[in-house]
């Protein structure tokens, strides 16, 4: 993989003033939570460990992103979260070069001066053949999560209401989605056999989907998505479940302030299992959101976007 600075490099045909170079955002890695494996603590599953310090390899990620920044004509993120995350943290990056005279100075005015924010696109397809095998079980809620099986997506926090709702005597199905890259955090293990002893909790799915259809038709089945990432730059896998009809509730922070209300937000953990205790015990409070909010979102659909794609790509 080569950054754009590189790329113009090995073809000086594209580096020319005819050709615009636009780069685009999903995420930026001057923020992310870097981590190392932890070790198991009392009362833990072992997985959520204090930030490590940035490893060489680490600033060379970041580094390919300022590069393509300095080639680049426009810069696009997907989120005003994702932008400012970014011009906040670039002088600051630059500083760790110990060469002081190769520390580019300016950087954050000179790319705040050629970026703007273009939300991502998401295409839900209708109904298929799955959604008739998806349905939940029974009338219970049914509880959502659709995220990487990795530690930034913070597992430990979301298993942990769940356990507390069945302690509590909550009845609830949960549908848990999302790939696995390699070594997945052991909640997910540990969870899944202590839910399937209860006799609170179905599980309705477990693992990752084989067909996009069948996800879709899982995300259609369920009534709240949950989210306790502890990085996300735009949260396209929030989305996706709140275009299909759940019910979001997701952390204050990160990109979500931006695209949620507070009534869909929590501060702590005890707040996330109090919404979803009320919501245990009155699932139509949640149902009602795809008949009357669901349009609400409707700003993050290719239908509403593409035009906006269109012009910065000078296709019309």
């Amino acid at each position: 993989m080569v950054n754009l600075a590189e790329l113009l490099g090995l073809r000086p045909d594209l580096n020319v003033p005819t050709v615009r170079k636009i780069y685009y955002f999903h995420e930026n890695q001057l923020t992310y939570p870097y981590q190392t494996p932890a070790t198991t603590a009392a009362g833990t599953s072992g997985d959520m460990v204090a930030p490590r310090k940035v490893a060489a390899e680490d600033f060379h990620i970041g580094w390919s992103q300022v590069l393509s920044c300095l080639a680049a004509d426009e810069l696009v993120f997907n989120s005003d979260f994702n932008r400012q995350s970014f011009l906040s943290r670039v002088e600051a990056f630059i500083n760790k070069i110990p060469e002081q005279e190769l520390r580019l100075q300016g950087l954050r005015a000179r790319f705040e001066s050629k970026s703007k924010v273009l939300y991502f696109p998401l295409v839900v397809p209708p109904p298929s053949i799955e959604d008739a095998t998806s349905a939940a079980p029974d009338e219970r809620l049914t509880i959502l999560w659709n995220h990487r099986w990795e530690y930034d997506k913070n597992p430990d926090e979301f298993f942990q209401t769940l356990l507390e709702l069945d302690d509590a005597g909550c009845r609830f199905n949960v549908v848990v989605l999302g790939e696995a890259f390699g070594e997945s955090p052991r909640v997910f293990q540990q969870a899944k056999e202590r839910l399937e002893a209860s006799t609170n909790v179905c599980i309705a799915h477990w693992g990752f989907a084989p067909t996009r259809d069948r996800y879709f038709a899982l995300l259609r089945a369920a009534d709240v998505v949950i989210s306790t990432s502890h990085h996300e730059f735009y949260g396209v896998a929030v989305l996706e479940a709140v275009l299909c009809g759940c019910y979001p509730l997701v952390p204050n922070r990160l990109v979500y302030p931006e695209f949620f209300s507070k009534e869909y937000m929590f501060n702590t953990q005890r707040q996330l299992f109090k919404k979803l205790k009320y919501f245990c015990g009155n699932p139509r409070a949640a149902r009602e959101f795809r008949e009357s909010k669901l349009n609400t979102f409707d700003g993050h659909t290719w239908v509403h976007l593409s035009e906006k794609y269109e012009n910065l790509l000078l296709l019309q």
